[in-house]
């Protein structure tokens, strides 16, 4: 830090303000820094290496939070997108199970006697397979044929 230069006429003019405070009772050393101006110099608050510090672990503190939260939201994303594709597989599957058990509609898949052929007396067994049915009645009831 540069040191100020006096004019002897300043110099002479602080000496005797010194003497005068030394006179009032005040110690050199007290007397002194009064009349120029502070006790010590001031250090620029720049120069405090807390300072920097600090502000380094701000930043690094902000960029970690910045990597923890686009790391969340991805993942998220990723997650999302999982779900859904699982689903529309889920769908597929499920549409394809229906079509293979018949579809969505009523459809009589099969239908035949036994014996083929049946004379005035006999009995046959009829055997019949429905797809998507809930219920199957033959019309007329069994016990009258």
């Amino acid at each position: 830090m540069p040191t100020k230069r006096y004019k002897p006429e300043q110099i002479v003019t602080l000496l005797r303000q010194i003497e005068v405070e030394i006179a009032n009772g005040k110690t050199t050393p007290q007397a002194g820094p009064m009349i120029t101006g502070s006790a010590s110099p001031q250090k620029s608050r720049l120069r405090n290496p807390l300072l920097y510090s600090s502000l380094i672990l701000v930043c690094v503190a902000l960029y970690v939070v910045y990597v923890l939260l686009s790391r969340y939201e991805s993942n998220r994303r990723y997650e999302e997108q999982t779900r859904q594709r699982q689903n529309e597989q889920r769908h597929e599957d499920d549409v394809r199970a229906v079509e293979q058990l018949g579809g969505s509609e009523l459809a009589i898949c099969g239908f035949y006697a036994s014996p083929s052929t049946v004379r005035a007396g006999q009995s046959a067994q009829l055997c019949y397979d429905v797809a998507n049915a809930k219920t199957v009645a033959l019309d007329p009831p069994v016990a009258s044929v």
